[in-house]
């Protein structure tokens, strides 16, 4: 990563692409998708499972296990993107889902929380695998003026699968009829349909791409996270590059921590039912999705860097405004602003990540892409990881409107350093004559 980056509109050679791009982006979209719905749907059900048995450590247990795991896999995830056919990985990642979610359903069934954490755990380490290897595959795929439009369709189809997760999930344990071994129906149709989706996933992944990579010579990173942390310091010799990984960094931070402030604030602030609590999540993840539709407009190619700063702006004052409206609205209306608010911010939100995620995708060396966004995607967890500390102290010592509010004056000070950062990187950018504008 030391020769000058390569320019943010070059393509990839005609021979790198396989025919058939959308029925190859297809089949990883979809497999990435059914994953992404078990893990939401699983995790729900068994939290609703451990609510019911006053299981309140098994959610924060999960949250680490997973993290930890996750965080574990990242750089041998990388690696395996950069050494092997991608298609090849995704298949075998799938194979795991499969194994963990067996152990996840038999878990549910049989009441044994250790098998469920079990399936936690080897769904950090699959998911460490799978994503460097989907999200490598798609500048393989695609010219780079493609890839914002596949990111976009992939934005949409994971808020769509973390909602219809969440959904089924809380339908089906209404489901208290007693069914096989006298489990209640729900639980079991849980442990089902984990299974079947997990299948299904596995067989579509057959269809992924297998682009041979070029030669790469790199060691297997046997240190893990030693590893991501020096792919992670190695990023930094890029300057534009490395002003979008902090980019993602925050914004992901950001939303986990919005998104678990969102309990508070229905449950405990405005004394919300359940229904519309989760309903305040839905409404910030569909606005991420709308945003990152918006981003084909606003965002999308050069367009990226002029439009990054007003958006984190504009997310940093609408988070103001939370904080601001139980002081300045009367109440009933405070319960109508906050989520518009909020929704508003996911879109936002959405502008921003779905073009940073895609250059991302693009930036790095053909045989270097994988280790490049398995560091990234390890940094994001780290960042997520001190933002669940963040959120303790704000829980402490503010309302949940304040506390939003406190994130958009974090957001606004990010915004005002990320874009000097931003103008000193594209000023290099300039000397170095790539043409990124």
């Amino acid at each position: 990563m030391t020769a000058p980056p390569p320019a943010l509109t070059d393509s990839p050679p005609p021979a790198a692409r396989t025919p058939r791009p959308t029925r190859r982006f297809a089949a990883i979209a979809v497999s990435y998708f059914m994953g992404l719905f078990n893990d939401n749907f699983y995790k729900e059900a068994a939290l609703f499972i451990a609510v019911r048995q006053d299981n309140v450590a098994i959610q924060a247990t999960a949250a680490a296990l997973f993290t930890f795991c996750y965080m574990l896999g990242a750089a041998p995830g990388g690696w395996l993107a950069d050494r092997f056919a991608k298609g090849h990985i995704i298949v075998a990642a799938k194979a795991v889902e499969l194994l963990a979610m067996l152990a996840g359903a038999l878990g549910v069934w049989f009441g044994n929380w250790w098998l469920v954490l079990t399936m936690i755990g080897l769904m950090g380490a699959q998911s460490a695998v799978f994503s460097p290897s989907m999200n490598g595959s798609i500048p393989e795929l695609y010219p780079p003026d493609k890839v914002h439009t596949a990111n976009t369709a992939v934005r949409i189809l994971s808020t769509t699968a973390i909602l219809l997760g969440m959904a089924l999930a809380g339908m089906l344990m209404d489901l208290h009829q007693p069914s096989w071994r006298g489990m209640e129906q729900g639980v079991f149709l849980v442990g089902t349909l984990v299974l079947i989706a997990a299948a299904v996933g596995f067989l579509i992944a057959f269809g992924a791409p297998r682009i041979r990579p070029k030669p790469m010579n790199a060691p297997f990173p046997w240190k893990g996270p030693v590893e991501s942390v020096r792919e992670a310091v190695r990023i930094g010799r890029d300057p534009l590059l490395a002003v979008c990984v902090c980019g993602n960094i925050f914004i992901w931070s950001l939303a986990t921590v919005m998104t678990l402030l969102m309990i508070n604030l229905g449950e405990t602030q405005f004394a919300m039912p359940a229904r519309l609590t989760a309903g305040m999540k839905i409404v910030f993840l569909v606005g991420v999705a709308l945003g990152g539709l918006l981003s084909n407009i606003v965002a999308k190619g050069p367009k990226f860097f002029r439009a990054l700063i007003p958006a984190y702006g504009c997310m940093a004052g609408l988070l103001v405004l939370v904080g601001i409206t139980p002081y300045a609205l009367p109440s009933e209306t405070v319960r109508v602003a906050v989520p518009l608010l909020v929704a508003l911010a996911g879109v936002a939100g959405g502008a921003i990540l779905v073009p940073l995620e895609s250059f991302i995708q693009i930036r790095p060396e053909a045989n270097h892409k994988g280790r490049v966004i398995a560091a990234a995607n390890f940094a994001v967890f780290a960042g997520m990881t001190l933002g669940a500390g963040l959120l303790y102290v704000l829980n402490r010592l503010f309302l949940p409107t304040t506390s939003l509010g406190i994130l958009g004056l974090l957001t606004a000070v990010f915004a005002a350093g990320l874009n000097g950062r931003l103008r000193w990187a594209l000023s290099e950018e300039g000397k170095r004559g790539t043409g990124v504008q």
